[in-house]
């Protein structure tokens, strides 16, 4: 397995005018001193494509937690349970079995609006949606069916 970094000095090498000039790595333009990107907005649209963790967690700013199927704020739940287990462990177990969170330490998916299997990997923040737990695995499925209708036929 390829280390993470590798992948985005492969798509985005260093660059340098013909004066010798770092230049960004995405846009073209001059950088100061040695850096590789010109701003932090050309960074993160780099990092968004090419590393899943930051991707997750600029959806997680956006969108604060909230399910775009559901609308229901999972955000506000791992806060709420977070503050419960701090007073009581028997309770926070108890609320976390009722709503069937079993050992789960993400409550929501930061999903493709385009599966990657029909072209949606390596897409920016635009590409991405807040995806519950409860709703993610029907929305996959729904997917993967109409994936191998296509290949059957």
């Amino acid at each position: 397995m390829r280390p993470r970094g590798e992948r985005i000095s492969q798509k985005y090498p260093w660059r340098r005018d013909s004066y010798g000039n770092y230049i960004c790595a995405l846009c073209g333009k001059c950088c100061n001193g040695r850096r590789k990107y010109c701003s932090t907005e050309c960074q993160d649209v780099v990092y968004i494509e090419c590393d899943p963790g930051f991707a997750r967690m600029k959806v997680r700013q956006r969108d604060h937690g909230v399910c775009a199927i559901c609308g229901r704020d999972y955000g506000m739940l791992k806060r709420t349970l977070r503050r419960v287990r701090e007073i009581d462990w028997v309770a926070w177990d108890w609320i976390r079995e009722a709503l069937g969170l079993g050992n789960r330490t993400h409550f929501w998916e930061a999903h493709h609006k385009i599966a990657v299997a029909n072209g949606g990997g390596g897409c920016g923040l635009n590409g991405y949606e807040t995806i519950c737990f409860r709703c993610h695995p029907k929305l996959t499925g729904v997917q993967r069916k109409a994936r191998n209708q296509d290949k059957g036929e």
